[in-house]
């Protein structure tokens, strides 16, 4: 007695077309997604493509959050870097004009000290159809670094995502809002 296959052939079943319409949305999709991320080209002699941001984190063990701000440079027409300042909530200052004269009373502490501020290197890298990553770099911390996900926003044009700083580390969440691209000429006539 023969046996038959269990397996079932799943050809002209529109399994196959199915899996491939599905495949081409989600490459379409992920195109699309990119939307928030400048596509300029890469630097030439006579200049260079910079966009200006702003990048909040919050690290939600903490609620300690961080804000930086800059321009990312153009590396190459899929890579945007910059290194900035990043600041914290929880480091605070003296906010002058606030303390009282003749009492006791503390003066008002503004968190986002400008003069504590950590060195933190930011990099996005555009995969298309792959992803986008953002890479951060803790500069001031002996150069480590961690890569994180990337999603851009279709509605408000934002890049979000989350993640761990590092193994059994905090989660973060960061937003990094992106200006319009501007060249910037370094050709000297």
């Amino acid at each position: 007695m023969s046996k038959k296959s269990s397996t079932k052939d799943l050809r002209g079943s529109g399994v196959r077309s199915t899996l491939l319409s599905a495949a081409i949305l989600a490459l379409l999709s992920a195109e699309a997604g990119a939307s928030c991320l400048p596509s300029e080209p890469a630097p030439t002699y006579l200049g260079y493509w910079e966009v200006p941001y702003n990048l909040t984190t919050t690290n939600t063990a903490t609620n300690v959050v961080s804000y930086s701000s800059g321009h990312l440079v153009a590396e190459s027409p899929y890579t945007w870097s910059a290194s900035n300042p990043q600041l914290f909530s929880d480091r605070e200052y003296d906010a002058p004009n606030t303390c009282k004269p003749n009492t006791f009373a503390s003066c008002v502490l503004q968190p986002f000290s400008a003069v504590a501020p950590d060195e933190l290197g930011v990099a996005v890298y555009n995969y298309g159809a792959w992803g986008i990553s953002v890479k951060f770099t803790l500069e001031s911390w002996g150069n480590g670094f961690v890569f994180l996900p990337g999603t851009c926003d279709s509605v408000t044009g934002v890049l979000y995502g989350s993640g761990s700083w590092a193994p059994n580390s905090d989660n973060v969440f960061y937003t990094l809002a992106l200006g319009p691209p501007e060249f910037k000429n370094t050709f000297a006539w």
